[in-house]
């Protein structure tokens, strides 16, 4: 089992009755901004644009879909059983 981190990641879309959507930023070896998305499973309520930090288990998915006539594919990330803050506060 893995366990992750977010800090200050911005709730980006809301899961009604399930969870929210955050995304985390962060420079790659080029020093270009990328993102990553992870959606959290909670039943807590957050607002668009939040800031928070999420600590849970972590869970990844390949999920596969036909785009334009061609097979694309990418990861799912997902955090169960997390542990919420708002940003302004620490683990």
């Amino acid at each position: 089992m893995a366990i992750v981190e977010l800090r200050n990641a911005e709730v980006t879309r809301i899961i009604e009755g399930y969870g929210v959507v955050v995304t985390e930023s962060y420079k790659d070896k080029n020093g270009e901004t990328r993102k990553a998305y992870f959606t959290v499973w909670t039943k807590e309520r957050f607002d668009l644009g939040e800031s928070l930090n999420v600590k849970g288990i972590l869970s990844v998915r390949l999920n596969s879909y036909e785009k334009n006539g061609r097979m694309e594919s990418n990861a799912e990330a997902s955090i169960n059983n997390p542990k919420i803050q708002r940003a302004e506060l620490e683990f």
